[in-house]
């Protein structure tokens, strides 16, 4: 039985976060390395796939509220595998862009994504925003005078603070105009017993990217200058939900918010 393409050069022992995302998310562009450790969390945790569901859920009704303002064009950064219900999917009409910075990820979505003329793959750091922004798959493909969505899912927690994470995220939102948005989500220490917190970070430990989640006080700050959408910055089940989540929301470890970004000041 052949290979498919993306697997090639991919480091068979290396942990992926990304690709521990696919597998909660019941995909195929992941490796035994990474199953493995997703079921070492989950023995610890058994709250971790729900998570990851909920993240993408929560995602997902993101992206439609985003549409229903009229934003045809999203700037999804460290964006993972295009996997199941990303963006591209359910933005059918939209112009996005995926940036992340595992080459092997990009490899993986370079593949997947072969042929799809409204999508871009960018290999990319988020705390580089200036090399992400002058990108020509940035700059160029999309139209920064047409409303436009900055999707940071996931992705902060990966970013401890001594990298400047505030400072990054200023730095993306201002070139953004007013009337655009910026959606996040990001792994919480509210609530959470430790212990789960180590053993995720032991089965990271080979990964590239290693989460530093934060609590609800340290969330906030990232949508200085937006005015919050309604109902605000609250736990990914509570954001517009659309249907009946079966564990309660102390379990699922994801506050989830939209801003719009606000006029500036002279």
């Amino acid at each position: 039985m052949s290979q498919p393409a993306w697997i090639a050069g991919v480091d068979p022992t290396a942990v992926s976060a990304a690709r521990i995302y696919d597998a909660a998310l019941g995909g195929v562009n992941n490796l035994d390395v990474d199953r493995r450790a997703l079921a070492a969390i989950q023995k610890v945790t058994p709250y971790v796939v729900p998570t990851i569901v909920e993240n993408r859920n929560v995602l997902q009704r993101m992206v439609r509220y985003l549409r229903q303002q009229g934003v045809r064009q999203f700037l999804d950064i460290g964006a993972g595998l295009p996997t199941r219900g990303q963006v591209h999917e359910i933005a059918d009409d939209a112009k996005v862009v995926y940036v992340d910075n595992d080459p092997e990820v990009i490899t993986t979505a370079q593949a997947l994504m072969a042929g799809t003329d409204r999508v871009r793959i960018v290999l990319g750091d988020a705390r580089e925003p200036d090399a992400i922004l002058a990108h020509r798959d940035v700059a160029d493909f999309l139209d920064w005078t047409s409303p436009l969505a900055l999707l940071l899912i996931g992705v902060l927690h990966f970013i401890p603070d001594e990298d400047g994470v505030y400072d990054l995220v200023d730095r993306f939102k201002a070139d953004l105009s007013p009337g655009d948005y910026v959606a996040i989500t990001h792994g919480t220490t509210d609530g959470f017993n430790p212990a789960w917190y180590a053993a995720v970070a032991k089965q990271y430990e080979s990964a590239q990217n290693r989460p530093h989640n934060r609590p609800y006080k340290a969330i906030e700050p990232f949508f200085t200058g937006c005015e919050l959408v309604p109902p605000g910055l609250v736990n990914a089940t509570q954001w517009r939900p659309d249907h009946r989540v079966a564990h309660p929301p102390e379990h699922i470890g994801i506050y989830s918010g939209i801003g719009k970004i606000l006029p500036r000041s002279s």
